[in-house]
């Protein structure tokens, strides 16, 4: 029998607590990180908890197109061109995170932000499916700000 986290991501104060407990266990235990648990998330099939989340040091090319949890530290955050808020892993090689500039002032009212500088140092965690750009920087855009949270 699988445990549905599917009916769990939503935009409400629920839901974003279930959602930064599931990365607070990845920050902190071993054990949850490499379960073998079978989660259920709707409309894209069952996963053990170990294959679903991936952290931000194990993105590789094979997860290309492929929908995840995808956690872990941000090192940097910048705006883009467009207003996108940026949240970056590490360097050009690394993932980072697009938040599209409609989420912008929500996220920041969610975690009490002031400025992006602010968000270096934090974990973040993601649902979403991993791109590659044209330039070869692998992200995962923001969908939907009850698919994302901080900590």
């Amino acid at each position: 029998m699988a445990a549905s986290l599917a009916a769990a991501f939503a935009r409400t104060p629920q839901c974003i607590a279930i959602l930064s407990t599931i990365l607070r266990s990845l920050m902190l235990s071993g054990q949850f990180r490499t379960s073998r648990q079978i989660i259920e998330i709707a409309g894209v099939g069952e996963f053990t908890v170990a294959d679903f989340f991936v952290p931000f040091g194990a993105v590789a090319a094979a997860y290309d197109h492929q929908y995840r949890g995808y956690w872990g530290m941000v090192v940097s955050a910048r705006f883009g061109q467009t207003g996108a808020l940026w949240l970056n892993s590490g360097g050009r090689d690394d993932m980072s995170i697009c938040v599209p500039e409609q989420f912008v002032n929500e996220l920041y009212e969610r975690f009490r932000i002031t400025d992006e500088e602010e968000l270096a140092g934090t974990y973040a965690l993601v649902l979403g499916t991993l791109r590659t750009s044209q330039g070869g920087k692998k992200y995962v855009q923001v969908e939907d700000l009850g698919l994302f949270t901080l900590r």
